[in-house]
């Protein structure tokens, strides 16, 4: 008797954490907490905007979201455990530019289908990427850049981290008829700190990880890559307005799930992602991370999503961007 009992302890401990299935968990859900996949490791600014994300909408969901960093492979990895996941709303993902609209385009081993394996929810925030050099470099604009990377006997060096940023360098080589040496990094951590240091003399960042670094002298902005100047920056030009009218490159992040998600879950969870789109807490704590509050959500998410990865497949084609 005790065995059976005992046996029947665990089972009701492991119904009590596990998530519902089937109507139940449609019509319950949430009813256990909530996992947000990050595909990249913590401590960065993908990682800062998914922990503001879990814990905003863990509040409107009355349930825990708690972040599961999953990283490796620019962001493959983590994408294709919640691309292959159970679609039942228990695993969502940390989606943005570099793993949803670029990544497919240039790494071969990428097994998800950006605009058929996943439900975009909604897009919370736009990011642009700030031009820097190592202050010793000559050039503190974006033409006397050029002019250096022309006359420099040797190739000025590159740091490229992640998959976003070699292809935004590579977006301005072909603008500017240059050629960077490409030194590749795992990050932007690692690949601005290599700027600062004089191991490498170019690079491209987000903002949020630009800006601190600017205050200690030890890098140069030339400028940035939005068609207007940045409030977080005004005294940053921006590269259209240093000779390259229209260029514009940047990234967006938003939280998505698996195709399948039911439609019940699929709208409990945008109905409390459009409240956290009208909360001046979450907009501002974006702001804080270098970021501009640009949500859209449902099926204006799914339109914008498709747009962007259209837009990015038709730069890959042009210049000639293949996955290897």
């Amino acid at each position: 008797m005790r065995a059976w009992r005992l046996v029947f302890s665990v089972l009701l401990a492991v119904a009590a954490v596990s998530p519902p299935a089937g109507i139940a968990a449609e019509s319950d859900y949430p009813a256990a907490p909530v996992k947000l996949v990050v595909p990249f490791p913590p401590g960065g600014p993908v990682d800062s905007v998914g922990r503001l994300l879990a814990h905003k909408l863990g509040e409107e969901l009355a349930q825990p979201v708690y972040v599961d960093n999953k990283g490796g492979a620019g962001g493959a990895i983590g994408a294709q455990a919640v691309a292959s996941s159970a679609p039942n709303g228990y695993t969502l993902l940390l989606g943005s530019t570099a793993t949803i609209s670029i990544l497919p385009l240039i790494n071969a081993s990428v097994r998800y289908d950006p605009d058929g394996d996943f439900k975009p929810l909604a897009i919370a925030a736009t990011g642009v990427q700030i031009f820097v050099v190592n202050a010793k470099v000559p050039a503190g604009s974006i033409q006397e850049l050029i002019t250096y990377t022309r006359k420099k006997k040797e190739p000025v060096t590159a740091a490229t981290g992640g998959s976003a940023n070699p292809f935004f360098i590579a977006m301005f080589e072909r603008e500017a008829g240059i050629k960077f040496l490409h030194v590749p990094y795992k990050g932007t951590g690692p690949s601005l700190a290599d700027v600062a240091a004089g191991h490498v003399e170019f690079t491209v960042a987000d903002t949020s990880a630009v800006l601190p670094l600017l205050k200690t002298g030890q890098i140069k902005a030339l400028g940035i890559s939005s068609l207007q100047r940045s409030p977080l920056a005004p005294d940053i030009p921006t590269i259209a307005e240093q000779g390259f009218p229209g260029f514009e490159v940047g990234g967006w992040f938003g939280v998505f799930a698996p195709k399948d998600v039911p439609p019940a879950v699929s709208a409990r969870l945008e109905a409390a992602l459009a409240k956290l789109s009208r909360d001046a807490d979450t907009n501002a704590q974006l702001q804080q991370l270098g970021l501009a509050p640009s949500w859209s959500v449902g099926e204006a998410a799914v339109r914008n999503v498709r747009k962007e990865n259209a837009r990015f497949r038709t730069l890959a084609g042009a210049m000639d961007l293949k996955p290897q």
